[in-house]
């Protein structure tokens, strides 16, 4: 049973939601998510995605600590989680590694403070990750993480604070799309990116890359796809290997929005 908020529903979100499978609430909602969100056993699909929601404060003195109550069960089967554009902040809660059927994951534009959640990596499930558009930190390299996200096919880290190198030992044989500019990540970029064969689009720009760009990469060679990273060199950039870098006029990756439809 899908329950389907319109514009016109206006207010807190009501427990009445616990007794369908699929809720829908964009450009409906206000105040901030309920406590008893990741205590709900049916629930398999949650899209509160363009409202106006924030974190819930347990007192005016103390900073929120999780984006959602951090009380998702062992067993849960949320499949879909969408927060996109709203006015979320603190962390990813530990608990949501408990949903081993999420699929999506979407909470991108929001005020989000956090590192990459390394305590997801056993949702084999997982196909879309968007984080773009927050305040993550830190590197995205899983410890103990062999098998990474064996289904992943939309990876989408844009205007975070992102840092470090992108691990050579990175894996997405379904991976389509793949955004990481606007951070801080540095280093080589991995030639065994350009050997996902499901691998459709992707944008590098406007970090710190060094290095020339992987042969590998055969027809993902657009040029704003690259731009702004001063130590890149090779086509398409002008820079060739071995020479100072040339300068590139080319915009950033400005798209806001979730890239869930």
């Amino acid at each position: 049973m899908t329950f389907h908020a319109t514009n016109n529903f206006e207010g807190p979100i009501p427990q009445v939601i616990g007794k369908f499978k699929e809720f829908r609430g964009p450009n409906a909602f206000t105040r901030s998510i309920p406590s008893f969100i990741g205590n709900l056993q049916q629930l398999e699909s949650l899209d509160l995605s363009s409202n106006n929601l924030r974190t819930s404060e347990p007192n005016p003195n103390e900073h929120p600590t999780s984006i959602i109550s951090d009380t998702f069960p062992e067993g849960c089967w949320l499949q879909t989680l969408s927060l996109n554009q709203n006015r979320l902040e603190g962390k990813v809660p530990k608990s949501l590694g408990n949903c081993k059927c999420l699929e999506v994951l979407d909470i991108g534009n929001n005020q989000i403070n956090d590192s990459f959640p390394c305590h997801l990596k056993n949702i084999a499930k997982l196909h879309v990750l968007v984080l773009r558009s927050n305040k993550f930190n830190g590197h995205i390299d899983c410890p103990r993480n062999n098998n990474g996200w064996p289904m992943l096919q939309i990876f989408d880290l844009a205007s975070n604070n992102f840092s470090d190198a992108i691990p050579a030992t990175i894996k997405g044989n379904k991976l389509e799309l793949v955004k990481i500019p606007v951070n801080n990540f540095e280093g080589p970029i991995p030639e065994v990116i350009g050997k996902f064969e499901a691998l459709d689009a992707l944008n590098f720009s406007h970090n710190a890359f060094t290095g020339s760009i992987p042969t590998t990469f055969g027809n993902l060679r657009e040029l704003g796809s690259y731009s702004n990273n001063t130590g890149l060199c090779g086509p398409p950039l002008k820079t060739m290997c071995g020479l100072p870098p040339a300068k590139e006029d080319s915009p950033s990756d400005s798209e806001t929005g979730s890239i869930i439809h």
